[in-house]
């Protein structure tokens, strides 16, 4: 796995104040464009992000917030930061009662896990580093004990779609999986990583009432404050957590 390629971050001539004293300074900030994702026969949604990948943010925004329960996106065109998409029909999943009895997570996740991820995911080189602007979001393999992706970017909604996204072109379950991420989980957050479909989601950061009312009725594990070797856990219906 591989940070987001720094190629759209720039130096800028300003003025810093520090310790008392004024001085000419150049500083790093990221570039970030406007894009529109247009679905046939419905208005076009615009987004604001890091011109990197974009296709993949395209894709997971249109699965996460237009698709139905048996739809997936298909990108038919782009002409420069403006993507064209359709919607496809998807087979249903016969197994997927046998799925609602078993939880599909492997496992259990410890403590010593869960921190390990976590320390993991912030040691991987980032464009955070550089300008303090970017939010990361990260798939982790309980299994293979690993992030295969990782996301970047500076609104932390498009982080999560450029999950789907990646999701939906490697074909794997996010059901599987857990997500780590660096923002807070606040209601609309958390309505997003529903629909993402991982069953448990750590924050370096908090959480709200709304959002731990959601993971409790859901059966979403939710994990804040995964910092400095400590985590709280919020709602763990399922029990995926261990000691």
């Amino acid at each position: 796995m591989t940070a987001n390629p720094a190629e759209n971050l720039v130096q800028v001539a300003c003025r810093q104040f520090k310790d008392g004293a004024w001085r000419d300074f150049e500083d790093v900030v990221s570039r970030e464009e406007i894009m529109a994702v247009a679905v046939a026969g419905q208005q076009p949604r615009f987004l604001w992000a890091y011109p990197h990948d974009l296709e993949t943010l395209a894709l997971g925004h249109v699965r996460l917030e237009v698709c139905g329960a048996l739809q997936e996106p298909v990108l038919t065109t782009r002409q420069g930061n403006n993507f064209y998409l359709d919607l496809r029909m998807v087979q249903p999943d016969l197994s997927a009662q046998d799925q609602q009895r078993a939880d599909p997570f492997p496992g259990q996740l410890s403590a010593r896990d869960v921190l390990t991820a976590m320390e993991e995911l912030f040691r991987i080189e980032g464009l955070w580093q550089d300008t303090g602007c970017f939010h990361r979001a990260a798939l982790y393999d309980p299994v293979a004990r690993e992030f295969p992706f990782m996301a970047q970017d500076i609104g932390r909604h498009n982080c999560l779609d450029r999950c789907a996204g990646w999701l939906l072109r490697e074909g794997r379950d996010p059901a599987s999986l857990a997500l780590f991420v660096s923002a807070r989980v606040t209601a609309s957050l958390c309505l997003k990583i529903r629909k993402l479909g991982v069953p448990m989601v750590v924050s370096k950061s908090a959480v709200t009432t709304a959002s731990l009312d959601m993971a409790a009725k859901s059966g979403l594990t939710l994990v804040g404050f995964a910092r400095e070797g400590r985590f709280t856990v919020f709602a763990d219906p399922k029990g995926r957590i261990g000691q």
